[in-house]
């Protein structure tokens, strides 16, 4: 599997979207011109929608009713509001042979349905914590944790016959809806207000084999999923290739990253391009440099310092930091807080 996954998102999403909205009894035709974005036909004709265009449509939360709607949907059917657009996604997830690979292959194929999510999981013993962050900036992050985890939560119940996990959910923001809007059949009720948007799972049978597994089934949906992602995961935008080439040049042969202005350099070699030339095509793109490599850094930070032990100092030199400081200033800048105090939430 790829180590960078470029940012777009199904149009499978933006037809649910549109669809809400006309059950709501607005003319999506209509919220999308008013959103900037292309008519429901050109739309629609596409298999994947920009990251730019996916945060333009994330807009439609903001509409009381169709946000609502979404939510009521969400919980009522859980990973079910999935199944018929991304039906081998989600079979694969359900036919998993143990609850920690059926979260592996959710997290891992995710992207199928849409990467323009930062999500960072650490295990330890019985303990998992998934961590979300969205890329798209333009709706509160939390609208979209709450989404991704209460499917993820419902992958979970589907494995625990015998009601043994433990499942909590922090979310950033602030309760926008009544508290019955939020809270599943299962009585999982966000805890709002938090430093981090997490999915924290306690559950002693993560590695238990499920008893009626079908091996063959589960190895044909693998290989199934795979070459969906191989297919859907291919530079295909200008920006895709320049984010892919800054994971490429981000370390160097001694293992410490590449000067910003020297990998800039570096990436423009790389593509046959003049500096002037490759900030003009990201512009083309509504996009620059400088933000592709910052989030290319936050991502890695975020993972660093979830999946390792490494010291704050150490992370930020190898992601090309001058100082310790200037490190910290970027990551207070991006998460709100300290490296370490991230740290601290994670490990829960």
């Amino acid at each position: 599997m790829a180590a960078y996954i470029q940012r777009h998102v199904s149009s499978d999403v933006a037809r649910c979207m549109i669809a809400f909205a006309e059950a709501q009894g607005f003319k999506a035709e209509e919220l999308l011109t008013m959103l900037g974005l292309p008519s429901i036909e050109a739309l629609l004709a596409r298999n994947r929608l920009s990251a730019h265009e996916h945060g333009l449509l994330l807009e439609m939360h903001a509409v009381p009713e169709i946000h609502r709607a979404i939510y009521r949907q969400v919980i009522e059917r859980g990973l079910e509001f999935l199944f018929d657009p991304f039906t081998s996604y989600v079979s694969l997830c359900l036919a998993s042979p143990t609850m920690a690979l059926a979260v592996d292959n959710f997290l891992r194929f995710r992207p199928l349905v849409g990467s323009c999510d930062v999500v960072n999981a650490k295990r330890v013993d019985n303990r998992l914590v998934v961590e979300y962050r969205g890329d798209c900036h333009r709706r509160p992050e939390s609208d979209q944790a709450f989404i991704y985890f209460r499917m993820l939560e419902d992958l979970i119940r589907s494995y625990d016959v015998q009601h043994e996990a433990c499942v909590r959910m922090n979310l950033i923001a602030q309760a926008t809806l009544r508290k019955d809007e939020y809270t599943d059949k299962d009585g999982l009720l966000p805890t709002f207000g938090q430093a981090n948007n997490l999915l924290i799972i306690d559950a002693p049978m993560l590695d238990a084999p499920v008893s009626a597994r079908n091996d063959l089934l589960y190895r044909l949906l693998k290989q199934q999923a795979i070459k969906e992602y191989n297919g859907v995961f291919c530079p295909s935008h200008f920006s895709d290739q320049v984010e892919h080439l800054i994971r490429a040049f981000l370390f160097s042969d001694d293992g410490t990253a590449a000067a910003p202005k020297r990998m800039v350099e570096l990436v423009a070699d790389k593509l046959h391009i003049s500096r002037a030339t490759l900030h003009r095509r990201l512009a083309a793109e509504k996009t620059t440099y400088t933000d592709l490599l910052a989030g290319v850094r936050r991502a890695e930070a975020a993972r660093l310092l979830t999946e390792t032990s490494m010291s704050v100092l150490d992370i930020g030199e190898i992601l090309g930091f001058s100082d310790a400081s200037s490190f910290n200033r970027f990551f207070r800048e991006q998460f709100n807080q300290t490296p370490l105090k991230y740290r601290k939430s994670i490990s829960g």
